[in-house]
């Protein structure tokens, strides 16, 4: 009988220790979730914040625009900027306003940047134009047009060389100038380290960015597609196939490629 109360009583306190860990577990669960649910309000705060300032940066470019074309040019400095903003990207047909091209040098990382054009062409063009005019060129930017006057296009600091393989290029990055899916004009950073693969340097391929984020086939424009988010960071609230032209595939108008001056 004592051997009975014995377990009895054994039994007991173990289930006492079992329901206070419950407990504890419990209580952890509840500071955890709030915890969560204060990080989710923050994620989300610190994006309307991101999209806040970008939404205002791009206000700021446009309006800038509309200054620079009220210039009084009797300034020296306005006079400056009024006559070489054009000049960054010479002889382009797709950058048909000052505001695109102080984004495109503002992501860049230098805002009097000049580049130099090594590269242009239509519908119908053969990719091994491109690769004979702008393999082992560093530091280049692909300006596209499509044929709903969308224009979009990347950067990279490596460039391409034919080497049938992706490509590691931490410096790149994409970027939307006019889209129809409401985003406003904006560049898209690579994922980094945790992938290898931000250029795709393929010798029967045009410049393609990602895997395959940005796909040109030159030789053949109406299977050229874009998928953002697999190399690069999608925004949020957009979809990957449609950020840039509304659909997964599109039809190349024209292709500009520039080369940084350095």
């Amino acid at each position: 009988m004592n051997e009975i109360t014995a377990l009895g009583g054994l039994f007991n306190d173990k289930i006492a220790l079992f329901s206070k860990s419950i407990s504890e577990h419990d209580k952890k669960i509840v500071e955890n979730t709030a915890k969560i649910a204060e990080n989710t309000a923050k994620i989300a705060e610190n994006r309307s914040l991101i999209q806040n300032a970008h939404l205002q940066t791009t206000k700021e470019l446009k309006d800038l625009n509309s200054k620079l074309d009220r210039l009084d040019h009797s300034s020296p400095l306005q006079n400056y900027w009024a006559t070489n903003i054009p000049t960054f990207f010479p002889d382009s047909t797709i950058l048909t306003e000052n505001w695109q091209i102080i984004l495109l040098n503002q992501w860049y990382g230098n805002p009097a940047q000049k580049w130099t054009k090594i590269y242009t062409a239509g519908p119908s063009q053969n990719y091994s134009e491109f690769h004979k005019s702008c393999d082992k060129s560093p530091q280049i930017m692909v300006i596209i047009k499509d044929s709903a006057n969308n224009i979009f296009g990347g950067y990279s600091f490596n460039g391409f060389q034919s080497r049938q393989a992706y490509n590691q290029d931490l410096k790149a990055f994409l970027w939307t100038l006019v889209n129809p899916s409401g985003c406003e004009p904006r560049k898209f950073l690579n994922k980094g380290t945790s992938v290898a693969n931000q250029i795709y340097d393929q010798s029967t391929y045009g410049p393609t960015f990602g895997a395959h984020d940005i796909v040109l086939y030159l030789n053949n424009t109406a299977t050229c597609y874009s998928s953002i988010g697999h190399s690069y960071y999608l925004p949020p609230g957009y979809t990957a196939t449609t950020i840039l032209t509304g659909a997964h595939n599109f039809i190349v108008n024209t292709v500009e490629i520039y080369r940084a001056n350095i």
